[in-house]
């Protein structure tokens, strides 16, 4: 499911940078990438926080799963903007640019310097505000667990709270300062996380999903649809009302268990998801900057190195951080394909 998201949200990406298909982007918006990656990772964060025996293991094991493949892919934007002429050497020596990079290798993705503006799309790698909002995740998550394992009542007043954030933020003008900043932060987003939380803790409601037919999931998530489009609440992509993204979660969660062995059987244990977030966009921006716009063979190329980068990414830095979690749900042996859970 994080592969479909990932590459619901690179093709999308590519498809309107390179101006190859505006409606295309509607259709794939219908099952949206990111809020399926809250989602999941509400799902499978709260678990790992609970399995991992304390707090100094929760948060290496995140600092494992994030910050190696993103490093690396910091280093190869800058070498990308380097090449292509985006980047001088007093840019490269200004105090701007220091804080740049500390930004991209804490907490602050979303900041983009003025002398990036001109290089692709405008912003280098503009995916990657939604690791800053994942982090404030991880952040949120021990608060989480403290709070609602004494007072389940609040999961239902954060899931609220949150709801009313992504109302406000989906009523302001998306080019104010106030809509940008809140878009940043975990406020608007966190119903999604927190919804995947809970329901982690409910193997009643998920054995409920998964018995439902895919004609009930497929009527669920069409009827929600509806209902949104009925009282004119967004259902598609980045802006999907809670009425909709309901019925997403009925859809991942069924396609998650209807074949458990899937992954295993065509990706044997390797996650390319990631890198394939982080990475695309740089190449986006190098196809736009090469002037490669409206050529199916720029996006065969964009593809092509996307992939490229993730499975490098993967294979000689993520996996081999993986292994040094200490406690997981699911332990990865970079030596063995096929490792324990």
């Amino acid at each position: 499911m994080r592969l479909f998201a990932a590459s619901e949200v690179a093709l999308k990406h590519m498809l309107l940078h390179l101006e190859l298909g505006a409606g295309w982007v509607e259709r794939l918006s219908i099952l949206p990438g990111v809020p399926i990656f809250f989602f999941v990772s509400g799902l499978l964060i709260f678990q790992s926080y609970r399995n991992s025996g304390d707090l100094g293991t929760f948060a290496m094991n995140r600092i494992y799963r994030l910050f190696p493949g993103l490093l690396l892919c910091l280093l190869v934007g800058i070498l990308l903007a380097a090449a292509l002429g985006a980047l001088t050497v007093d840019e490269i020596l200004s105090p701007t640019f220091a804080i740049w990079v500390i930004a991209q290798s804490t907490i602050g993705q979303f900041f983009n310097p003025e002398f990036l503006r001109d290089f692709g799309v405008g912003v280098l790698n503009g995916s990657l505000w939604t690791v800053s909002v994942e982090i404030q995740f991880y952040i949120a998550t021990p608060i989480i667990a403290l709070l609602v394992l004494r007072w389940p009542i609040l999961w239902a007043v954060g899931l609220v709270t949150s709801i009313l954030f992504n109302i406000a933020l989906g009523a302001m003008a998306p080019d104010t300062i106030g809509a940008k900043l809140l878009m940043v932060t975990f406020l608007p987003w966190i119903y999604m996380f927190i919804g995947g939380a809970w329901l982690s803790t409910r193997r009643d409601i998920i054995d409920r999903l998964v018995a439902l037919s895919w004609l009930q999931v497929l009527a669920i998530f069409a009827g929600s649809i509806a209902i949104s489009w009925l009282i004119d609440v967004p259902f598609t992509g980045n802006d999907i009302g809670p009425i909709a993204f309901i019925g997403v979660v009925v859809v991942v969660m069924k396609a998650a268990y209807a074949r458990p062995t899937l992954s295993d059987s065509l990706l044997r244990r390797n996650d390319l998801s990631y890198g394939i977030y982080i990475y695309h966009m740089l190449f986006v921006n190098a196809a736009v900057e090469m002037g490669w716009i409206g050529t199916g063979w720029g996006l065969a190329a964009v593809i092509l190195a996307t992939v490229g980068a993730a499975a490098v990414s993967w294979f000689f830095f993520e996996k081999k951080a993986l292994a040094m979690k200490r406690k997981s749900i699911r332990r990865v042996d970079p030596r063995e394909p096929k490792a324990h859970w």
